[in-house]
Order: C-alpha cells, then sequence, then structure tokens
C-alpha cells in the first residue's frame, strides 16, 4: 500500500491540488495530512482525493471547528483533532 504524507499546505490551493493529484497518480491509497491546512477551504480539496485523507490539526490552523464541520461534510476526509490513532496494518506479501 502506498501512502502520501502532506502538510503544511498554509493556504497554498495550487500546491495542495498538485500535491493530491500527485498523490493520485503515484497510486497512493491513503493520505495523511499532518496539520496546517490553516483555513476549511483546505479540506474540499484534500476531498478530491479518491481514498482516505486521514488529518490531524497543526499550530497554524487557525480555524479548528470550521476545518471539522467541512471534513463532517465530505465522503473521506476525515479530521482526527490532535491525534490520530488508526491501524494501518499492511501485511506480508509472499
Amino acid at each position: 500500500m502506498k501512502v502520501a504524507l502532506l502538510s503544511d499546505s498554509h493556504d497554498n490551493w495550487n500546491a495542495l491540488r498538485d500535491a493530491t493529484a500527485t498523490a493520485s497518480g503515484e497510486g497512493c491509497e491513503v493520505i495523511l495530512f499532518a496539520g496546517d491546512l490553516t483555513r476549511p477551504k483546505g479540506v474540499g480539496i484534500l476531498d478530491e482525493f479518491s481514498g482516505p485523507v486521514h488529518m490531524i490539526c497543526g499550530n497554524m490552523d487557525n480555524n479548528i471547528d470550521g476545518i471539522w464541520a467541512e471534513a463532517e461534510d465530505t465522503d473521506n476526509v476525515i479530521f482526527h483533532g490532535e491525534v490520530c490513532d488508526i491501524d494501518m496494518s499492511f501485511g506480508t506479501s509472499g
């Protein structure tokens, strides 16, 4: 399983859109977003990714309640708050 790790987009919506498109193009199945989206608008861009997007907040996220609300209205963005505890067992291939 390929996983993309993104963070610190800081309202640079073009760069975030490019990064999610690159993740898709490289065959990533999951995005982990490690904070500093800064505003709710970026959630819609992350939602363009076809797989799940797990995100936490960063120290520059100014509207956490808005980001949380926006994520609840998406199909695949899961906002975990400050800590993300998920099981990403990859198994083994033989």
